[in-house]
């Protein structure tokens, strides 16, 4: 499972080349290293699945973060790729993509940016952050063989944000 956050809200036209790379490093060339490195065993074995955790900034654009959209949006790329070069050799390669999910990290990214977590609550259809064990509980079923037949896919945990569509 290939899952790592970094924060970083900037104007695209002051984002300073090295934080741009920063981000894209560890949130797609990061997981591709390790997914390769993983696949390596797998193929060995005939068998295996790799979860990339994008985000639903893969698939909705969110202002002042380009660097972090264009990384998450590229890791479901790059999971689809994955997923149609391994399937034949028993490898699936799924992500699961999460909305805004009450962790510490978004908790301290919210009081960071002085952002009132009721705003996201509104804004989402199910009225509130998700729960950890809400994605914990996908990604197990997309890692169980109850998924074997689903391969380059992105499943969406996020209460309905990408559906609804509007702030």
């Amino acid at each position: 499972m290939n899952n790592a956050g970094r924060g970083l809200a900037a104007p695209s036209e002051t984002l300073p080349l090295e934080e741009w790379s920063r981000v894209i490093d560890l949130l797609l060339t990061a997981p591709f290293a390790c997914a390769q490195a993983a696949a390596r065993h797998m193929l060995e074995a005939g068998r295996g699945v790799i979860i990339n955790v994008s985000s639903i900034a893969g698939h909705v654009a969110l202002p002042g973060r380009a660097a972090y959209c264009a990384a998450k949006a590229g890791l479901i790329g790059l999971t689809k790729a994955l997923a149609v070069e391994w399937a034949d050799r028993g490898i699936r390669v799924v992500s699961v993509d999460p909305a805004y999910i009450d962790t510490g990290f978004v908790q301290r990214s919210l009081r960071n940016a002085n952002f009132d977590p009721s705003v996201l609550e509104r804004r989402t259809p199910l009225g509130r952050l998700g729960e950890p064990g809400e994605v914990a509980r996908v990604v197990a079923f997309l890692a169980s063989d109850a998924a074997s037949y689903m391969t380059g896919e992105s499943v969406l945990v996020d209460g309905g944000w990408t559906a609804y569509g509007a702030w």
